[in-house]
């Protein structure tokens, strides 16, 4: 005998489609399987660049930049987060990619830092993805789990949080 749980009314994995009702059995037992989807919504603006839907970049090519001293590895790490459309995974940018893309985007980075950037970036994700996780079995859905949509960002504007913190330390430096 299973225990029944309530599930919140604002839970977009658990909205009502109609789509869900012809789906085969084979699939996910969750009611809404078809919404089980996350999706970031800060959109990066890039000028003349053909995006990706996905994660809203561009082609990111492996080439050194001009002026490039050192030479960044071009390997790239799966990441353990699933593609919402596909069996995929997500894979995140190489090192030279995500230098790339930093001076596409006019980010003055001392070359030496890139790959301690890019295993930053990558454990962040992947520790944000473990916390989404961890909600959603709060929630006991017997499905098939998240998948995310797509990435998107906003690095220029600043979250409430952020902008008290970096209020705060204007107001009193010693808090760094």
């Amino acid at each position: 005998m299973s225990k029944q749980t309530t599930i919140p009314s604002g839970c977009p994995m658990h909205k009502n489609n109609s789509q869900t009702s012809d789906q085969s059995s084979s699939q996910s037992k969750c009611p809404n399987s078809s919404n089980n989807t996350i999706e970031t919504t800060n959109p990066i603006v890039h000028s003349g660049d053909a995006l990706s839907p996905d994660n809203q970049m561009p082609t990111l090519g492996q080439h050194q930049m001009p002026g490039q001293k050192i030479p960044l590895p071009t390997s790239r790490v799966i990441s353990s987060i699933p593609k919402a459309h596909s069996f995929d995974n997500w894979v995140y940018p190489s090192p030279q990619q995500f230098y790339n893309a930093l001076v596409r985007k006019g980010w003055d980075t001392p070359e030496e830092s890139i790959e301690t950037m890019v295993d930053i970036h990558n454990f962040l994700n992947e520790e944000a993805w473990n916390e989404i996780l961890k909600w959603e079995r709060m929630k006991k859905c017997p499905c098939d789990g998240p998948k995310l949509l797509r990435f998107r960002g906003r690095p220029q504007e600043l979250s409430p949080k952020a902008r008290l913190l970096q209020w705060a330390g204007k107001l009193f430096p010693s808090l760094g």
